[in-house]
């Protein structure tokens, strides 16, 4: 996208980064390789859904919502007060969210944004990405075209992984940098 690098497309964008601090990249990527892949299982970053509740959303959408962890605990957190939809590129949590989601749009975010415009012409009160950001082709035009999913009152919520975690230095202090985290 031209120009999509000038922060004029983000200004006035209000939006929360939240520090993954309880796992590094590489513990993230030895824990799901390991079978039982109790990270993707369980796991609902905390502080990212302290932040959404507490925002109070009537309209949330998480970008990379796995099984629906996260929209589960949000979800619960505001006593199912709120639309929750997902975006999930792998089809099989994608199936599994649609248990917990009001909507799950099972595609890649850029792909998911022309339906949930459509579906969604009011926007949402909360975007979240936790722990996905890092992983898309191009993160600046993803938060760009949250930007434009935003209602009047939206807000969203990042949670990025911890690149300074000892093993991310200790890795790159040993001349290695396993490109396969990002």
């Amino acid at each position: 996208m031209n120009g999509s690098r000038d922060n004029e497309n983000l200004a006035a964008y209000e939006c929360y980064f939240v520090m993954n601090k309880k796992l590094s990249p590489y513990e993230m990527l030895r824990i799901h390789e390991s079978g039982d892949a109790p990270y993707q299982a369980h796991f609902v970053p905390e502080d990212v859904r302290k932040i959404c509740v507490e925002l109070a959303p009537s309209t949330y959408l998480e970008v990379g919502c796995n099984r629906g962890q996260l929209i589960a605990a949000v979800k619960k957190g505001l006593n199912s007060r709120a639309v929750c939809v997902g975006v999930e590129m792998n089809a099989f949590a994608a199936k599994d969210a649609e248990q917990v989601c009001d909507r799950v749009y099972s595609s890649t975010f850029d792909a998911a944004i022309g339906g949930l415009k459509a579906d969604y012409p009011g926007g949402f009160d909360v975007i979240s990405f936790a722990d996905v950001l890092e992983h898309m082709y191009d993160p600046w035009e993803a938060m760009v075209l949250a930007k434009d999913l935003l209602s009047e009152r939206g807000k969203c919520v990042f949670q990025i992984p911890n690149m300074g975690h000892r093993s991310i230095i200790g890795g790159l202090l040993s001349n290695r940098f396993d490109s396969i985290m990002s």
